[in-house]
């Protein structure tokens, strides 16, 4: 299943906690994989979490920014920053 297939189907029953969790369970070292399966997964995965993080914003923006912080490594820690992915996100929701 591609991932806009999972976002039309799946998000508006998605919950913070369930995003919590992807990106706690998510490899964030995918691209040094060997295996070029693990890095396509870990790709694709990482637009979905990327897309379902969005998907909060879009109803409560400090809290999609505090979860990617928190559970990210590549959070800023700063609350005042939005995640570029958000950015081209909302450019691409036009």
């Amino acid at each position: 299943m591609k991932v806009f297939e999972l976002l039309r189907t799946d998000v508006p029953n998605i919950t913070e906690q369930q995003v919590i969790e992807r990106l706690k369970g998510f490899d964030w070292k995918y691209e040094f994989s060997e295996n070029i399966s693990h890095i396509t997964w870990g790709m694709r995965e990482l637009e979905l979490i990327e897309n379902l993080v969005y998907q909060v914003w879009k109803k409560n923006p400090e809290s999609a920014i505090n979860i990617w912080n928190e559970h990210s490594p590549e959070g800023t820690g700063n609350k005042s920053i939005v995640p570029s992915f958000i950015l081209r996100l909302q450019s691409q929701d036009v």
